[in-house]
């Protein structure tokens, strides 16, 4: 039984290389890369309630994914958080846009156009300018 372990032990850990290597060389996108990471995890934890626990052989592979796993994870989110704050300056830029147009006399319809800000919030701009100037 510990020769399985052992086995089984070194085709996780060149499968796991085999997801990296190919996450690293753009074949795999990080979507993809959690989805096989977790079925790993699945499968050995499939084999130890088929056949019980040697030693600490589940702790191992989970180390192991982890290893793995963990830069990426890391990685998703520095990229989330970019994509995030790209989104909030194009916002950021919309209401900028916006409010100059206001400014300028521009027509609500004009302003939709070429910020694609809903009317709500572009009245609201007008609404706040307003308030800006009595001050």
């Amino acid at each position: 039984m510990i020769d399985v372990y052992n086995e089984l032990k070194i085709v996780i850990e060149d499968t796991l290389k085999a997801i990296d290597l190919s996450y690293n060389g753009n074949k795999i996108t990080l979507e993809d890369y959690d989805e096989m990471t977790s079925t790993i995890e699945n499968i050995n934890s499939y084999f130890l309630g088929m056949y019980g626990k040697y030693t600490d052989f589940d702790e191992e592979v989970r180390e192991m994914v982890k290893s793995f796993y963990d830069p990426k994870v890391e990685e998703r989110g520095i990229e989330k958080g970019i994509e995030r704050g790209k989104i909030q300056g194009k916002i950021e830029e919309k209401i900028e846009t916006a409010t100059e147009m206001i400014k300028d006399g521009e027509p609500i319809e004009k302003i939709k156009k070429y910020t694609k800000l809903d009317e709500n919030k572009i009245l609201e701009l007008i609404k706040q300018i307003g308030t800006e100037k009595v001050q």
